[in-house]
């Protein structure tokens, strides 16, 4: 299976190696988890003004084979962390979205 696209940027700031990097790492183990992924968009973006009440933004948005899009954003005081909570919840999101539509119940 062909690998997805994955674009990562950085929006008002510097780039970060690290934070990158860990975005393609986290991008490839979802890949493996979930092949119906055929883009992947993520955005990371600083702390706004005031930089003590707010934090990192990471938004990340997952793009699938029948042209459905699931997209989450998180925010914390750490980049990297940011990340990380970004992709843990789409890949929440992801689950629910590939597990089989449940059988209804039986109404009361």
């Amino acid at each position: 299976m062909p690998l997805s696209a994955i674009h990562v940027r950085s929006v008002g700031m510097l780039s970060s190696t690290r934070a990158e990097a860990l975005a393609h790492a986290c991008v490839s183990a979802l890949d493996a988890l979930y092949g119906e992924v055929i883009r992947w968009d993520v955005s990371l973006q600083p702390p706004l003004a005031p930089w003590y009440s707010s934090g990192y933004a990471v938004r990340a948005q997952a793009q699938l084979r029948d042209g459905g899009v699931i997209a989450i954003r998180a925010q914390g005081g750490d980049l990297e962390d940011t990340v990380r909570d970004a992709f843990d919840g789409i890949g929440e999101l992801l689950l629910r979205e590939s597990a089989p539509p449940a059988a209804a119940s039986p109404a009361c």
